[in-house]
């Protein structure tokens, strides 16, 4: 028989052997984690940069097409506009708040789609 002292040197340098191999699987998972997370932070880093571009550009956008609609549009025709789409106000809405019926508003309504189809 060997000797206890061999066996126990020899479940020792196993159960090492198995803990060296269960901390370094450990440290792979913890390291491929790390990878996946950095990827990930990056991945929405590019996604933010794109999503702020296209932002830049639809502002410019939004900017000149304000420029072109306030050159072709009179001021109560620009508010009623802004009003309806931007504000989202109803109609009836409008007409109250600049002072007109809603048969004029109906009648500046066509009026400025005349003149934005033009454009468009």
């Amino acid at each position: 028989m060997k000797n206890q002292k061999e066996i126990e040197s020899k479940l020792k340098a196993w159960s090492d052997s198995k803990n060296s191999n269960i901390l370094q699987k450990e440290k792979n998972i913890i390291e491929n984690l790390i990878k996946i997370r950095n990827m990930d932070i990056s991945y929405y880093n590019n996604k933010l940069m794109q999503i702020e571009i296209e932002a830049e550009k639809n502002k410019n956008n939004i900017e000149k097409w304000d420029i072109i609609i306030k050159s072709v549009l009179n001021e109560t025709e620009y508010n009623i506009l802004y009003y309806r789409f931007i504000k989202k106000w109803q109609w009836e809405q409008i007409a109250r708040k600049l002072n007109y019926s809603l048969r004029q508003i109906y009648v500046y309504r066509k009026k400025i789609l005349d003149k934005l189809q033009d454009l468009l």
